[in-house]
């Protein structure tokens, strides 16, 4: 979810809009919205790590199938087994994002088969190229639906929890 966060007069930062034009919407959970507006900032984070981590879970899963089905047993086991996902909160506006990607060095050739690329010689002469075999992509596209669904759900569950960890207090 995009987040934008304007500087307060004294010099902290404080939350204007959790569902810019950006930002990811869930229509129907209007109530949704508004608490997640009103949560403390550190809970906010808590349940969006969360809540991006479980909506990148299919999404990985149809990665490793679609990998599975395009290469050679080699290449798609050492693929298969460096696909990851790592969530990251940046400081500096608050953006929680989950990155589903290869991971250095057994995956630094993930891009090249997922996009293709070009063969060339040492002396810099273009030889062919391989064609792309994306499998990233594929899954993302055959995942927005679900990945919606697990996001509604997760967001409720993890607001609920919270504002009751939040009432006891």
């Amino acid at each position: 979810m995009a987040q934008e966060y304007a500087r307060t007069d004294s010099g902290g930062w404080e939350r204007v809009d959790r569902t810019g034009p950006g930002g990811a919407v869930l229509l129907g959970d209007r109530e949704l919205r508004e608490l997640l507006k009103h949560l403390p900032d550190r809970v906010y984070r808590k349940v969006v790590r969360q809540v991006t981590s479980k909506m990148a879970a299919p999404i990985l899963r149809a990665a490793r199938v679609n990998l599975r089905a395009k290469q050679s047993v080699e290449a798609r086991d050492i693929l298969a087994a460096s696909l990851k996902k790592k969530t990251k909160t940046y400081q500096h506006n608050g953006a929680v994002v989950t990155v589903i990607g290869a991971a250095w060095p057994k995956g630094a050739h993930a891009h090249l088969v997922e996009k293709g690329h070009r063969m060339v010689t040492a002396s810099g002469t273009v030889v062919g190229f391989v064609p792309a075999m994306p499998f990233v992509r594929p899954a993302f596209d055959a995942n927005k639906g679900k990945v919606m669904q697990i996001a509604a759900k997760a967001l409720r569950v993890g607001v609920e929890r919270e504002a009751k960890k939040l009432a006891k207090t």
